[in-house]
């Protein structure tokens, strides 16, 4: 909308001047009707919650899921290599 209307159009549709800009009295009334121009502050998140919403994602917690997988797989498929391995070169049977 103010893309599109004139330099003049701007000034009368907000009754100001581009030189000297809104009167003392003016710049009062617009706070009062208005408020003041001043954005609310929001409540902080956590950074520890804010790290977690970083997985708030199907395909992520299905990668980590295969990890997980991946890993207990590797780690029990491993360690009885490592016994079978050391039960062989050694000639210990147990």
């Amino acid at each position: 909308m103010w893309h599109t209307m004139t330099k003049e159009e701007i000034r009368r549709k907000l009754k100001t001047d581009f030189v000297y800009g809104l009167s003392e009295k003016e710049a009062e009334k617009r706070q009062k009707e208005y408020g003041v121009n001043q954005l609310q502050e929001k409540k902080r998140t956590n950074i520890f919650i804010r790290f977690l919403l970083q997985f708030n994602d199907f395909m992520i917690i299905a990668l980590i899921v295969a990890a997980g997988v991946s890993a207990a797989i590797s780690y029990i498929e491993g360690t009885r290599r490592i016994h079978r391995f050391y039960y062989n070169c050694c000639n210990c049977y147990v």
